[in-house]
Parts: C-alpha cells; structure tokens; sequence
C-alpha cells in the first residue's frame, strides 16, 4: 500500500500545514457565518430546551440542548452563541475521520483527501451551521468507531475500548438512531475470527456497560415520563403513512446526493461495494468501517418503504463513507479515479458556495419564483417577527403559538425573550413538559399568533378570553414575502 511522500518529509509536512490551516479558516467562515443568519425554527426549538435543562426531551436526547447551554453561557444568548458548539464538533468531526483514514489507509495524503472531501462538500456546511441532534451524533459516532478501530490494532491498550464506550455513549446521548454506528462495530466482530477474539476478553463488554450507564440516566427520564420520547421517535420514524415508497425511495436517496454531493456520493458507494467483494480478505478495523457505513443506509433504507423519509436520517454513515473513498482512492491513486474525485470535489465546493447564498434570490426576478426556497427562506423574518410580538404584547401580556416553530423563534426574538407557550398545535412538543406555564385564568391579557390562513377566534384553551383586535403581519427578505402571521390580541372577560 502506497505511503505518503516517505522520501520526502518535508513536502508532506507543508500539505499538513496547508491542509490545518484551511481547516482554522473553514471553522473562523463557519462561526462568521453562524452569526449573520438568524435561527431555523428547530435551532430556535432546541434553544428553548437547553433554558429547561433535563436529561431527556420529547424529540431527542439531550447533548443538543447541553450543547447550546454550554455555547450561549460563554458567547451570550445569539446565535453564534447556539451554533458556535455546532461549528466546532464539526470541525472535530473532521479531524477524526482524518486521523482513521491515515489509520486504515497508512498515510498522510489519503488522510488530507477524506479531510478536504469533509470540508469542501455541503454535510460538514450543514452540520457546522445548522445546530441538531446530528451534529454531536456525528462527531462522537465516529469517535467511537475510530475508538473501536484503535483498540483493535496491534499493540494498543484495550483502555480503548473504554474510550469506545464513553463515545458510543455521547452519540446516544445525542440521537437514538446513533446506536447504529456502535451496532455496525459489534456486527464486524461477531462476523470475523478475528472480531470474536475480541469479544472473548472483557474489555468490549466493559465498554458496552460504559455506554449503557452514559445512556441510562435518558432511560431514567423516559422512563419518568411514561416512554414518551421513545414513543415519540419510534412511531416518527417507523409508522407507516400513506406516501408512495417509490417516491420516498427517490426522495431519500436524493438527500444523500444532496447532502454528500452527486459525484462523491457514487463514488462513496462504489467504494462501499468494492469492500463488500472482498469483505472475506480485510481485517477487522476496516470491517467494522464498511459495517458502520453500510447499516445505516441500509435500515433507513427500509424504514422509507413505509414512511416519507428525511434527507438527514443517515448522516453520521457519511463519515465512515468519507474513509471509505480515501481507502479506495488510496490503493495506486490511479489517474482516471482521480479525475473523478476532483471533478466531486468541484461540484461540492459549488454546491457548498451556492447553498450559502440565498442573495443570489436577489437575482431572480420575483415573477419567476415567488417564494424564496427552503430552507434559505427560514433564515429571515424572525427577528422581524419577534419585534413585532414585542410591541404587541407590551409589559403584561403572555404570548401563545399555534405552532412549535412560531413558539421557539418569538421566545428567542422578542425582547426580554421571555417564556412562549404553543397551544393547539396537533402534536406533542416539549412545551407540553415544561414547568412554568402560566394559569391562562390568572391573565388579563394574550397574544396568539396564528398563520394567516387560520380563522381569528379564540382557542379552546383560552376560552376565558375575548378577541379585542386582530392584526395581520407580514415581511419581507430579498423581494418576497417570507413570513405570514396573524396576531390575535385577547382580553380576559373576567377583567373590568
């Protein structure tokens, strides 16, 4: 196997410079940018959880809002404050899937390829922007694979299979479906000679029991709040619903196009099926790579059958991807492979370059597209929205949402930021298990804000109160309209 550069030591040392210091300028553009955008409506979700610290939430684990606690106590409540963890476990992401490619392909230069791949493609842009579940799901999955990697090379302390646990436990901590990576490590050993000599000692299992007691106190909660966020996942995720799986085929397997990018991804399968043919003669690190990669896709795969899939269910397997293709590129660096994976690299950079900029709308006459696309159009209009509730709710009045998205963003826009309560909104959300909410009859006044589609009345859960006025509200970002709303002012009838 082809090693980097041996003869030359100090090339090989000016492309780490290069590569680490375009790695300080992608994380220094992620946290600028972080800051200019305003917050999603999940990140404005997650945001309200981590003011309510638990060890369970309704939607997910709690890593993401611990996450957001932690970044918004050292940077202030903004939104580089909610993102700023997100850009930086991104960017330790990065670094270890670089470290296990220069692990499993023995050298320096596929290494920097899986690096490049990673920050030249719109996943680590989304997951260093965006702040989810998937960010932390990612970076301690594929610590934890990278863990279980290292404790199965020769001559490495078995410790490592603690360290193993510990991670599998954050990535659990982060998003129940992470328990896939870890899944597909224990499938690679229970499936080689080799694999199941490691499982006769103790120290997998003491790592298996680590990421148990990590994960309990999760249990613990839901299992304080009658199951209710595995119930919640399990039916979101598995339920059947009447989408066609033809299109939900198309759709899911379109995400990964979009989210890896068209050229990297087929190249990532084809590197995929390249070790599935030889899966008899590899070792048992780069078996539990292709296993963690493979699982995934494969159990989402199905679960799209049955339910209108989303693009990011399978992310974290992108990673263990990522090494896949370094490892494949590796093996002679052959010219026509090349060709191809710096033709991906291109289109990534673009894809990258394009999905940051939803100014280029300001290009578009609004006659030809009349609304701005998602998800560019939920970075505008809530901070607008927020000033506006804030005029409209003066000093006394509490506000209520018909939806968790409108909730989340007025709590974090309005001035003061104070507690928004959502009513009515046809699913269970966290604010359903927040303490704090206020007696609706102890009030004098309410603002409800509605879409605008929806009738001005009364909610059944204020039915103590009466419609003083109604006042519909819009705004407007890059020549559209962006964001809809109908503020309803209700008075207590019981007040004089």
């Amino acid at each position: 196997m082809r090693t980097d550069f041996p003869n030359n030591p100090v090339g090989s040392t000016r492309r780490w410079f290069v590569f680490f210091s375009a790695a300080a300028a992608w994380l220094a553009a992620r946290l600028i940018y972080d800051s200019l955008r305003q917050l999603v409506p999940d990140e404005a979700y997650y945001w309200v959880w981590s003011r309510h610290p638990a060890f369970g939430y309704l939607d997910h684990p709690p890593m993401v809002a611990w996450i957001i606690f932690a970044g918004t106590h050292l940077l202030g409540t903004s939104e580089l404050g909610v993102r700023a963890g997100a850009a930086i476990l991104t960017l330790g992401s990065i670094f270890v899937t670089v470290g296990l490619a220069h692990r499993v392909c023995a050298g320096g230069r596929a290494a920097r390829l899986a690096g490049w791949i990673l920050m030249a493609g719109p996943m680590a842009t989304a997951l260093g922007t965006i702040v989810t579940p998937d960010t932390p799901a990612c970076f301690f999955g594929i610590a934890a694979l990278a863990a279980a990697v290292m404790a199965c090379s020769p001559s490495r302390s078995p410790l490592w299979w603690l360290i193993f646990g510990a991670c599998a436990g954050g990535a659990l901590l982060s998003k129940y479906t992470a328990v896939l990576l870890p899944a597909g490590v224990g499938l690679a050993l229970l499936s080689s000679a080799e694999g199941r000599r490691h499982l006769a000692s103790a120290w997998p299992w003491l790592g298996l029991a680590l990421a148990a007691a990590v994960f309990w106190p999760v249990v613990r909660w839901n299992q304080q709040h009658d199951w209710a966020s595995f119930n919640f996942q399990l039916h979101h995720g598995t339920a059947a619903d009447e989408s066609s799986p033809l299109r939900n085929l198309g759709i899911y397997w379109g995400g990964q196009f979009a989210i890896y990018s068209p050229v990297l991804f087929v190249l990532g399968l084809l590197a995929m099926l390249r070790q599935w043919r030889r899966v008899g003669t590899i070792s048992v690190a780069d078996r539990m790579i292709l296993f963690s990669a493979t699982l995934p896709f494969v159990c989402f795969c199905v679960f799209a059958l049955r339910h209108r899939p989303e693009a990011n269910w399978p992310i974290f397997a992108l990673l263990p991807l990522t090494v896949l293709l370094a490892q494949w590129v590796a093996q002679g660096w052959r010219s026509e492979l090349m060709r191809w994976t710096r033709i991906g690299l291109i289109v990534s950079v673009s894809m990258m370059a394009l999905a940051q900029a939803p100014e280029i709308m300001d290009l578009v006459p609004a006659s030809v597209v009349a609304n701005i696309p998602s998800p560019w159009e939920d970075m505008f209009g809530w901070r607008e929205m927020g000033m506006a509730l804030g005029k409209l709710a003066g000093d006394g009045a509490v506000v209520y949402c018909t939806t968790y998205e409108n909730a989340a963003e007025a709590s974090f826009y309005m001035q003061g930021r104070p507690d928004v309560w959502t009513i009515a909104t046809g699913r269970p959300t966290e604010f359903d298990y927040f303490a704090g909410r206020p007696a609706e009859q102890s009030l004098s006044r309410a603002v409800c804000v509605t879409r605008a589609t929806e009738e001005p009345i009364v909610p059944q859960a204020l039915a103590g109160f009466s419609v003083a006025f109604t006042e519909p509200w819009q705004t407007t970002a890059l020549g559209r309209v962006v964001r809809r709303r109908r503020f309803i002012v209700l008075r207590s009838m019981s007040s004089p």
